[in-house]
């Protein structure tokens, strides 16, 4: 009988429903935005943050780190002697080491292709739980550098590079210049922790027995498995002790530590803040919508007071009346929410690309059964509370509205429920207005940092000199001569340079160095940035010279080495003396034991971001070191971006088997440094602007409401005297009580949330005053907008045609 009676209202819903389309479309729009857009921001947040990695139980994999506690660096990658000490860690059922890199891969009939890779353990692919879709995995045996050359490919690889033949299995491939023989293809998707790109090729670690007893490469990641029943404090304090073993036996151990870290956990570390943040916006943007579409549906059950009265005199039990409104409000929500899952695909291609940057190109997002069932029940709870908040009303404002000879007399429940939840949309808009002002404030202040360098007109790429043709440093040199001077000659460049790391990379190679003359404290490191530069790269990027002299072409292999420094370095490890000509070695990495003289220091460049102080660097010529990878930089005179293919062309002439990769201008390189943090300021922009949309029309909408219940009202203050000036500032001055109300909430709120911004804020305070005042006075302003009209109508109310209507 119930369910009857309830589709029965549902029924009388629908029919009131279509006698009013443009109501019914404006509450079933004000609900798709809202519901679209959560529904898009939840499929993102369910993909990255809620769903579990895709390993065998991931919440026991940990990465386990080396740190210098006296230094506060807590996640030092481990040498491959680490690996070996810590296998007899009993608190682990197994360990797996990782080094990540790039590859070239050649033949085939393709185009020299550089992807990423790495070279792993054969222990890893059992630790994950992942194995190859074709083929095998490595045997123990290819840990050992003996071992024959082999690798396994990515499912995109094999299907992009070699058509998914299924006869690649023991086919030779060339990897760096190395023939290799293919033993396994991955499933579609499998990629590595602590790994955003897709991993494409799978190299087996080969490690000589020097290699395997390095203690001073920090360039390989480990990842553990904890044993069953073991707790990650248990098998801390087993790492503890062996680390504290180590230091005291190991000179290249002392005061190191180590640490265990969950992978889950920092998988998501990076992006976490941004997408709670994000979350939390539509959240709220959300919370409008509802009290939006509420507040027009107590508008309209007010108008219908005096109907609802009848009914009840009638012999409508309350429950009756309530099953009514909630019927009418779950309909006008399910129109909303049906409309949201279609904004929400939209909504959702809009999100992705902002945050691309930051998830695995494998990671599949979409509105799926749990996004759809969650705006279905937000959809069903928002229709439920409406109808709810439009059905209540005391006995005493019943009676009223049967011997009240106006059937449009306002509710004074009605009237305050309407200005509460006007004020609180308010109160919401102007919080999320203030994040979105503190975070712009932010990228505004940290778009005008200095990076050290001038970033215009530069286009970068990088490039990888392997196999045998490039095996001798002489090789390697003669071809960073003959780019830079092929490149120098193409029309539009003004100049040209290398360098192993470019500034926004994303890279760093550290390295600690003695100074010659000096004794350091057992356990003290002085640790430096090294990059490896040609004579014209300082010209290139306009970083100008502090003291000292530029590297000139006289500094080559058969000179004494030289290195550049920068001010930082100059300034934190020479204080009280000048560096120029003192001498210092690196003590790991590609120049280890050799000294330099230091015969310049140049200013400070911010490689890391333009948010991250600079550290200590020092440069190298390149025509000394000779790496074997390294990125060319060069100066043009028109947009950048229009020289990829002279570029191209200069390769191609030089070595058509050189891939040319990792093509960007440095504008671009910067844009990147950021990107999470100006996604996030995009999104709340958007959800804030919407919110603002919806807080003015609901300010429209309650003063014309009033203005329309108080018609008899403001026609006899016109009749006894009232200027029609004093009817617009009476009108106005109520929407900006409203709105002050809404704001002083708001503000207050905002002010006591705004630290949770404050890790993707830069130079700027959680209570910068500029910000709030900014957004009050926006506000009131909005206000203002928003109730013109009604007082202007409310001017022209005729005051006998207002008494004689009632």
């Amino acid at each position: 009988m119930h369910l009857e009676s309830w589709w029965g209202d549902l029924r009388v819903a629908a029919r009131h429903a279509a006698r009013r389309p443009g109501f019914t479309l404006l509450v079933a729009l004000t609900l798709a935005l809202g519901l679209g857009v959560n529904s898009a921001v939840f499929a993102l947040v369910d993909a990255v943050l809620l769903r579990s990695l895709p390993f065998r139980d991931p919440s026991r994999l940990v990465y386990v780190w080396q740190t210098l506690p006296q230094q506060n660096v807590f996640e030092v990658e481990a040498a491959p002697f680490d690996y070996t000490a810590w296998q007899s860690l009993r608190s682990l059922s197994a360990i797996a080491m990782i080094n990540y890199g790039s590859y070239t891969l050649t033949g085939s009939g393709g185009e020299p292709e550089r992807v990423r890779g790495a070279r792993v353990t054969s222990s890893l692919m059992p630790l994950l739980g992942i194995a190859p879709a074709i083929g095998r995995g490595f045997a123990s045996a290819e840990d050992r550098d003996e071992a024959p050359a082999t690798v396994i490919l990515s499912d995109g690889v094999w299907r992009r590079r070699f058509g998914g033949m299924s006869s690649i299995l023991g086919q030779s491939i060339e990897v760096d210049g190395i023939l290799r023989t293919v033993v396994g293809v991955m499933p579609r998707g499998a990629r590595l922790p602590a790994s955003v790109e897709d991993n494409e090729l799978w190299l087996p670690m080969r490690l000589s027995p020097a290699e395997a007893a390095n203690e001073i490469s920090h360039n390989y990641t480990m990842v553990g498995r904890l044993a069953d029943s073991v707790t990650m404090s248990a098998a801390s304090g087993e790492l503890d002790a062996l680390a504290a073993r180590l230091a005291a036996e190991r000179p290249s151990h002392i005061r190191m530590g180590a640490r265990l870290a969950s992978v889950e956990e920092r998988s998501v570390r990076a992006v976490r803040p941004a997408l709670l943040i994000a979350a939390g916006g539509v959240a709220l943007l959300l919370l409008v919508a509802a009290a939006n579409a509420s507040t027009l549906l107590i508008a309209r059950s007010a108008n219908r007071r005096h109907e609802l009265a009848v009914r009840s005199a009638l012999g409508a039990t309350r429950w009756r009346l309530l099953s009514m409104s909630i019927a009418e409000c779950v309909l006008f929500s399910s129109i909303g929410g049906l409309t949201a899952l279609i904004l929400g695909r939209v909504a959702l291609r809009a999100v992705l690309p902002l945050f691309a940057a930051s998830l695995s190109p494998s990671l599949a997002i979409a509105i799926d059964l749990r996004a759809v069932l969650l705006t279905l029940a937000l959809t069903l709870a928002i229709g439920v509370v409406s109808g709810t908040l439009a059905a209540y009303r005391p006995h005493d404002e019943t009676a009223g509205a049967l011997g009240s000879a106006s059937r449009s007399t306002v509710s004074p429940s009605a009237a305050r429920t309407r200005h509460l939840l006007v004020a609180g949309q308010i109160a919401l808009a102007v919080v999320l207005l203030s994040g979105a002002g503190l975070m712009l404030n932010s990228i505004v202040r940290l778009s005008r940092v200095d990076p050290g360098f001038a970033a215009d007109h530069l286009l970068t790429f990088r490039l990888s000199l392997l196999g045998e043709r490039y095996a001798g440093a002489p090789a390697r040199v003669g071809l960073v001569s003959d780019v830079l001077t092929l490149l120098a000659a193409v029309p539009g460049v003004r100049a040209a340079g290398v360098s192993s790391i470019v500034p926004f990379a994303g890279m760093r190679n550290a390295s600690a160095i003695d100074i010659e003359g000096r004794v350091q404290p057992q356990g003290s490191r002085l640790i430096v940035d090294q990059r490896h530069v040609s004579v014209s790269y300082f010209e290139t990027m306009r970083i100008p010279m502090v003291s000292g002299r530029r590297f000139t072409d006289s500094d080559d292999a058969r000179s004494e080495r030289v290195t550049i420094i920068n001010r930082t370095m100059a300034r934190r490890y020479f204080p009280t003396e000048n560096p120029i000509n003192q001498r210092l070695r690196t003590t790991g990495g590609f120049d280890s034991g050799i000294w330099f003289r230091i015969v310049g220091i140049v200013e400070d460049v911010r490689h890391l971001g333009l948010d991250r102080d600079p550290v200590a660097e020092m440069y190298h010529p390149i025509a000394q070191t000779a790496v074997p990878t390294f990125t060319v930089v060069f100066r043009t005179a028109a947009e950048p971006a229009a020289s990829t293919a002279a570029a191209r062309g200069v390769l191609r002439g030089i070595d058509a088997n050189l891939p040319i990769y990792e093509i960007r201008t440095m504008d671009e390189r910067i844009a990147a440094s950021f990107a999470q943090t100006r996604a996030t300021l995009l999104l709340l922009l958007a959800t804030a602007t919407l919110a603002a949309v919806l807080a003015g029309v609901a300010i429209y909408g309650a003063i014309w409401y009033s203005v329309l219940q108080r018609t008899q009202e403001i026609g006899i203050r016109v009749a006894l005297g009232a200027s029609r000036g004093s009817i617009f500032r009476r009108v106005v001055g109520a929407a900006l009580t409203l709105a002050a109300a809404g704001a002083v909430a708001g503000v207050a709120i905002a002010m006591t949330s705004a630290p949770l911004l404050r890790a993707m804020l830069f130079d700027t305070r959680t209570t910068d005053p500029t910000t709030f005042v900014a957004v009050f006075f926006g506000v009131l302003g909005l206000a203002v907008c928003a109730s013109v009209v009604p007082a202007l109508r409310a001017m022209r109310v005729d005051p006998i045609a207002a008494v004689r209507s009632n």
